[in-house]
């Protein structure tokens, strides 16, 4: 079964955009080891429709395991009542997706602005340096 097989068989977002984020931030709050909540995507820009899935990517402790991440979405799952939703986890993003969601994407929620700051910077300054990298690799690869 294709991605767009599997997605039109799931359960609509029923909530509006403010309720699921209500939602997800009761359930965010309760970890004392996500220090990061944003909202990116179509709901972030107000130009969602009724199909329309709910983006957020998390920054956490390096303590944050897989294992907490699975349960993280378990959670968002029951809470949502849908599978139409993405948890981006920052600390394993690749730098163009870490900066979509900090230029992009709206801070719902941080632990304190120390972390927010840092955060972003080293992501701008990740991004930038992997776009370097991709721009030397494609001039030699022309060669």
């Amino acid at each position: 079964m294709g991605v767009k097989e599997y997605w039109s068989k799931t359960k609509l977002l029923t909530l509006s955009t403010k309720e699921a984020i209500n939602q997800v931030l009761a359930i965010i709050k309760k970890y004392k080891t996500i220090y990061l909540l944003y909202i990116f995507g179509s709901r972030a820009k107000g130009i969602e429709n009724k199909e329309s899935d709910i983006d957020f990517a998390i920054l956490t402790d390096p303590k944050f395991s897989l294992n907490h991440y699975l349960n993280l979405l378990r959670k968002i799952t029951f809470a949502l009542k849908t599978d139409r939703f993405h948890v981006v986890w920052l600390n394993r993003a690749d730098p163009i997706l870490a900066y979509t969601v900090i230029k992009e994407g709206k801070i719902l929620y941080f632990v304190n602005e120390n972390i927010l700051n840092d955060y972003e910077t080293k992501a701008i300054k990740n991004f930038r340096e992997y776009s370097l990298y991709l721009k030397k690799h494609r001039l030699l690869k022309k060669n």
